[in-house]
C-alpha cells in the first residue's frame, strides 16, 4: 500500500468521525507528496473528491466558481483515456492541490475564532477563488454573516503590538493579513483598516488582497460607496474580478435599499454594469 493510499484512508476516517480539518489536512499532505514517477490509480483521486466534495456544502465555506471547475475538470480528466493510471502531474491534480491548500488556511482562520468547520451556526465564512490568468493563485477572505462579541481594549491593542513586531521582523504576509482579519471579524473594522494601511506601505505588491479587505470593513461601516472604491482599486491592482464582482453587486444592493428614488437606484445599476458588463446578478 503506497503512503497516498495509507493517507487517503486516513482521511476517510477522519471524515467517518467528523474531523474535517483532519481530513484536509490529512489529503493536502497526501497531494504534497505526489510526484511523476508515482503511480496512482484513478479509484484513489476518485475517493479523495468524493470525501471534499460534501465538505465544500457546508456553511463556513462560499461557493466560488473556482471550486466548483477545479472538481469538475478534475473529474472529467479521470475520465479521460483508457489507463486506470492519472498523470500526477496534470494541470487538474495541481488545482485539487491548491484547493486543498486553500480550505487548510480557511480552516486557519475559523479556527483563529474558535469555530470548527461543520458547525451548523457559524458567524464567519471564508471563500477561495483563483484566477487562472495569474497561472491559479488563491484568495482567502473572512466574512461576517453576524455580529459577533468583540475583542476587549487589552486583546486589540495585543494584536496592534503583535503586528508591529511583525513589520519589523519580516515575518510572514499571512500572519498579518489575519491579524487584520481577526480585527475585522471582531467588529473593529476601523483598526483594521489601519492595520491593512501599515500592511499595504510595507508590502506594496500585495495591494489587492489589503484593498479588498479594507473595502470589506468599509462595507461592514455601511460606507457602502467607499467600499466600492477600494474594491474597484483592488480589482485594478489584480485582485479576483469574480471575488470583486459579488462585492461591488452587494454593496450596490444595499445602496439602493437606501436609495429614495429611481434615478439613485439606476445610478447604482449602471456603475456595476459599466465594470461588469458580463454580470449575470441582477439588481
Amino acid at each position: 500500500m503506497s503512503t497516498f493510499d495509507t493517507q487517503v484512508q486516513l482521511a476517510t476516517q477522519a471524515f467517518e468521525k467528523g474531523n474535517y480539518e483532519t481530513v484536509i489536512a490529512t489529503l493536502e499532505i497526501a497531494y504534497s507528496m505526489l510526484d511523476k514517477t508515482m503511480s496512482i490509480t484513478n479509484d484513489l483521486i476518485y475517493k479523495s473528491v468524493d470525501i471534499i466534495e460534501p465538505i465544500l456544502q457546508f456553511s463556513e465555506i462560499n461557493e466560488s466558481t473556482f471550486i466548483s471547475k477545479t472538481i469538475q475538470d478534475l473529474k472529467q480528466r479521470l475520465q479521460i483515456g483508457e489507463s486506470q493510471y492519472v498523470d500526477v502531474t496534470c494541470d487538474e491534480i495541481q488545482h485539487f492541490h491548491l484547493l486543498l491548500k486553500g480550505l487548510e488556511r480557511g480552516c486557519e482562520i475559523l479556527n483563529d475564532k474558535g469555530i470548527k468547520l461543520g458547525q451548523e451556526e457559524s458567524n464567519l465564512s471564508f471563500g477561495i477563488t483563483g484566477d487562472e490568468n495569474k497561472g491559479i493563485s488563491l484568495d482567502i477572505f473572512a466574512k461576517i454573516s453576524e455580529q459577533e462579541q468583540g475583542l476587549s481594549k487589552r486583546q486589540a491593542e495585543d494584536l496592534h503590538s503583535a503586528l508591529e513586531n511583525m513589520l519589523s521582523s519580516n515575518s510572514e504576509l499571512s500572519k498579518m493579513l489575519n491579524i487584520a482579519a481577526q480585527l475585522s471579524s471582531s467588529g473593529r473594522y476601523e483598526e483594521s483598516n489601519m492595520a491593512l494601511e501599515k500592511i499595504l506601505a510595507r508590502y506594496p505588491e500585495d495591494a489587492a488582497t489589503c484593498l479588498n479587505m479594507m473595502g470589506a470593513n468599509f462595507f461592514f461601516l455601511q460606507d457602502y460607496p467607499k467600499a466600492i472604491d477600494f474594491y474597484l482599486k483592488a480589482l485594478k491592482q489584480g485582485e479576483s474580478k469574480e471575488m470583486i464582482e459579488f462585492n461591488v453587486w452587494e454593496a450596490c444592493v444595499e445602496l439602493m435599499k437606501q436609495a429614495t428614488d429611481e434615478t439613485q437606484r439606476n445610478h447604482w445599476r449602471t456603475l456595476y454594469r459599466q465594470h461588469f458588463p458580463q454580470g449575470e446578478r441582477s439588481l
